[in-house]
């Protein structure tokens, strides 16, 4: 017990070291906003209202409670200063770190296996996107539940109590309520009843049913054991399908076919990052295309080590299960179903690279069983094997000092990354360099000529330099492509303000205003085209409106002020 709270406080120390430089990042300009700091649904924290939303809306795409809750506690502790938001992530990584190593010693009985793990997962690189960006809290929150959850299932195994089954089942709920990736975690209770819990041996349980052979009664009654699990992973699996309709990709767009060819390639990929984490960035271009060869060498690669892995099972069973967890927890997020724009995502290797890790750590020990000097020669790689993730998870860290140092890695890390152009495009725009946010949407739309936000984005940005015509054309060449893109309406209605064609930007922020109802910037600029197209009534009543929706509005305001004015002048 003493060594296992002396190398849990080591662990979760190194942790907090490596990480702490966290604290003084800012919020970067992707999904942040969305998320946190232009959430209007966080900024009263916790209450009633606030709970009742979380639970009863989809938002960005997503349907998490749980972590819209951690992220109102963390407004209403900090307010929007990202260093309190930024640190609560790092302590629940710290907390998965204590969890794991704990779940680890529990199930195996070996301290020292189980720490060399908890350490990988503790400061290997590909973690430091789940850690430090904040919208990602969703990662680090889910994982702690999950860990929660087979810790509390190695006890209900040992004990086949009642209590220890539904303490195990309510903490899977709220780790699903956190984040729907855990899904696939009862398949990882069903690994762990094989190893190291030794479950699936011959008469280790209850007979299931004497019809069936012998050696399939332990597996059914496992699985029977299950069931309540996986009855809320299809709910999770509705629910989520729902909330993420308007994300997924089309089969049209995006065909099976490529799909399951970026799948296999992706499980290689994330291991090559994994022995070699260079170039690691916020966002991978989907591929174009994926070379023949590519996907034939993945595909056996694949095929191999899961050979190897069954052929080995009785003689180094932490092999299949290392690998199946590997496998079977990236199956949520390996873009069979596609949300999103990214080919791939470091923050989705979080909870699998655990399975990676347990198979090479148990292995390594295996095999420098008869070595002389093993003990030494183990302590002194498990050094080396810290001090370089550490030095490189440090660096990894300080690419998210904030958008700018993030976006600008990764367009040099990467190929044609015209997103990390289009996001450093943004930033540029939100401090006023609109001439160099041009110049940024350019080189997206250069790489990715389907990419419509740009055209918008850059549309906006032209405006502001005095371009207008050409910001007209960009807006209206957006609409061509996708009639449904409501943001642009507001933005070419203004434009045309600004040119004096009234009827036409009343026609278009008249399709703006019946689309979003309660913005009031958008009553405001329909309030000022009908004003100035003569029709001061339509006016009077559109900036009335927009003073309802935001009393502090001063645009709006003096605008309607403006109105009241000319109408009794009129009257005059």
């Amino acid at each position: 017990m003493r060594s296992k709270l002396i190398i849990t406080l080591l662990l979760v120390t190194a942790t907090l070291v490596v990480f702490w430089q966290a604290g003084g990042h800012e919020f970067i300009n992707f999904d942040d906003p969305a998320y946190v700091t232009e959430n209007p649904h966080l900024r009263s924290g916790i209450n009633l209202d606030s709970i009742t939303w979380a639970f009863t809306h989809f938002y960005a795409y997503n349907w998490h409670p749980l972590t819209w809750l951690s992220h109102m506690a963390d407004v209403q502790l900090y307010g929007l200063a990202p260093a309190g938001h930024h640190l609560t992530s790092v302590f629940l990584h710290a907390a998965n770190v204590a969890l794991l190593f704990l779940l680890l010693c529990r199930a195996t009985g070996s301290l020292g296996r189980s720490a060399v793990v908890a350490l990988l997962f503790a400061l290997h690189p590909l973690h430091v996107e789940s850690v430090v960006w904040v919208a990602e809290r969703k990662d680090v929150l889910s994982t702690l539940f999950g860990l929660l959850t087979l810790y509390l299932y190695t006890g209900y195994a040992a004990s086949r109590r009642p209590a220890a089954y539904l303490a195990t089942l309510f903490f899977f709920i709220l780790g699903l309520l956190s984040k729907p990736m855990l899904v696939t975690l009862p398949f990882v209770m069903l690994l762990l009843d094989f190893w190291p819990l030794g479950r699936l041996s011959s008469g280790a349980q209850r007979e299931a049913s004497p019809a069936l052979p012998a050696s399939a009664r332990p597996f059914v009654q496992l699985l029977l054991e299950k069931l309540p699990f996986l009855a809320l992973v299809a709910v999770s699996c509705v629910v989520t399908s729902f909330a993420q309709r308007g994300e997924m990709i089309s089969l049209e767009y995006s065909p099976l076919s490529s799909r399951l060819a970026n799948a296999l390639l992706v499980y290689v990929q994330y291991l090559g990052k994994m022995f070699w984490p260079e170039n690691l960035a916020i966002f991978y271009p989907y591929p174009d295309t994926i070379p023949w060869w590519q996907i034939t060498g993945a595909a056996l690669i694949l095929a191999a080590v899961t050979w190897y892995a069954l052929r080995e099972r009785r003689r180094r069973p932490y092999l299949v299960v290392g690998w199946l967890w590997y496998l079977g927890t990236l199956v949520p997020v390996i873009g069979v179903l596609r949300v999103g724009l990214q080919g791939m995502a470091d923050r989705y290797t979080y909870l699998p690279l655990i399975g990676i890790f347990l198979m090479l750590t148990w292995f390594a020990a295996d095999i420098t069983s008869g070595l002389a000097y093993r003990r030494p020669l183990l302590v002194m790689a498990a050094a080396v094997l810290l001090f370089s993730c550490s030095f490189m998870t440090w660096r990894q860290e300080s690419y998210w000092l904030n958008s700018d140092t993030l976006f600008s890695h990764a367009t040099d890390v990467t190929h044609n990354n015209y997103y990390a152009y289009y996001v450093l495009g943004l930033e540029l725009e939100g401090k006023g360099r609109y001439v160099e946010a041009v110049e940024k949407f350019n080189k997206t739309i250069e790489i990715m000529p389907t990419f419509l936000n740009a055209y918008y984005d850059r549309g906006t940005a032209l405006y502001q330099i005095g371009k207008v015509d050409d910001a007209i054309v960009n807006f209206n060449w957006a609409l061509s492509q996708k009639p449904d893109y409501i943001e642009v309406y507001n933005n070419l209605g203004i434009a045309l303000i600004k040119k004096g064609n009234y009827a036409e930007a009343i026609r278009n922020l008249e399709i703006f205003v019946q689309s979003v109802h309660d913005m009031p910037y958008a009553y405001n600029n329909l309030g000022l085209a009908y004003f100035n197209n003569g029709d001061i009534e339509k006016g009077i009543s559109n900036f009335t409106e927009s003073v309802r929706l935001d009393p502090d509005f001063a645009e709006a305001r003096q605008n309607l002020a403006s109105a009241v004015k000319a109408k009794a002048g009129h009257g005059k």
